[in-house]
């Protein structure tokens, strides 16, 4: 059960990052350089 767990929150962390990512994309005009990193 703490496995599942663990893959919940890693996933909703992973969810949370590209979200951010992509706010950044569309907020930023320098967006193609954030995607480098």
């Amino acid at each position: 059960m703490s496995k599942t767990v663990r893959m919940i929150d890693a996933t909703q962390a992973v969810v949370i990052q590209a979200a951010a990512v992509v706010t950044q994309a569309l907020t930023e005009p320098g967006w193609e350089q954030a995607q480098i990193h």
